[in-house]
């Protein structure tokens, strides 16, 4: 009998541990991650990547990026008669990263709170953060799956994707161009419909 109780409590606890250690890890990036205030984010990323780069101070997204000459089209989009068309709406507050006159990653929040709510990041500056030279796109994101526990991602057009029931999407590039935002989380339907069989 003891012997049979014991079997029990150790499939119960191995049950328990494979479904803790399935469970998806929250995305901190080397200290960075969404909903993290945007002063330590700045903070973060300066001592990350060093004096060869430049960090804005924070302001509004169209006082940053109205010099559309260093700006990456694939981090902010196209800009039109001087006015920077961006993924980043206007009501959107962050900082720019810079290299050699370049915008090579941006890190927004809301302009009426100081939370991040996205974290874009070009390969040259994910390179630099994630040691990530000698290891191509489709391996990166092999890497991130296996250590924050997150299902298979989603091919996307020159990269792949994944969205999270924690709150926040991720896609990865094939140039290694990583973009992490904030995502809605949509609630499932509480009331279900009463299906008649008769």
């Amino acid at each position: 009998m003891k012997k049979i109780i014991l079997i029990a409590i150790a499939v119960v606890v191995l049950f328990c541990f494979n479904i803790v250690m399935a469970q998806e890890k929250p995305m901190i990036m080397r200290g960075l991650y969404i909903g993290m205030d945007i002063n330590n984010a700045r903070n973060i990323v300066e001592k990350l990547l060093g004096k060869d780069w430049h960090l804005s101070s924070i302001s509004e997204t169209y006082k940053i990026l109205s010099d559309y000459r260093f700006g990456n089209e694939q981090i902010f989009g196209k800009g039109t008669g001087g006015y920077l068309q961006t993924k980043f709406s206007p009501d959107k507050k962050g900082f720019a990263i810079t290299r050699y006159d370049s915008y090579e990653g941006y890190i927004s929040t809301d302009a009426l709170s100081n939370k991040v709510t996205r974290i874009t990041f070009g390969d040259v500056i994910t390179d630099s953060v994630f040691a990530t030279e000698k290891v191509n796109a489709e391996e990166f994101v092999e890497q991130l799956k296996k250590s924050y526990n997150t299902p298979d991602w989603s091919w996307v057009i020159s990269g792949w994707t994944y969205t999270s029931p924690k709150g926040y999407s991720i896609t990865i590039m094939t140039d290694k161009l990583i973009d992490i935002k904030k995502e809605e989380i949509k609630e499932k339907l509480l009331i279900k419909p009463n299906i008649k069989f008769e």
